[in-house]
């Protein structure tokens, strides 16, 4: 039987909020970066300029997600936006470096 226990939360807005901030939004947002390419003349600028756009913008769901929802998990003697920040960058930053390297070599085909 399905739970709805395995997020550790207490409300039923903190449930939405997940559901939206880290898991709709980001990818949505990730999936509408063709949209950057359009202000850049340069093909290979505009996709890699585009692919850093999406995942900051990918980052600053995560990191609000991070701070309104989960932010109570955080130890009490930690800043909380400091933790956020730096718990979501660095895996955020590794992440957007493999999708513009990964871009790049996959540009030499089109």
């Amino acid at each position: 039987m399905f739970s709805l226990k395995v997020i550790p939360v207490t409300n039923f807005l903190d449930y939405i909020l997940i559901f939206i901030l880290d898991y709709i939004l980001p990818y949505i947002l990730v999936g509408t970066s063709c949209i950057f390419v359009k202000f850049l003349k340069n093909k290979k600028h505009a996709i890699v300029v585009s692919c850093i756009i999406a995942h900051l913008l990918k980052f600053c769901c995560f990191y609000t997600s991070a701070v309104i929802v989960w932010s109570k998990y955080i130890p009490y003697t930690v800043n909380v936006s400091k933790y956020c920040f730096w718990y979501n960058f660095l895996y955020m930053f590794p992440e957007t470096i493999i999708a513009v390297v990964i871009t790049n070599s996959l540009l030499r085909f089109f």
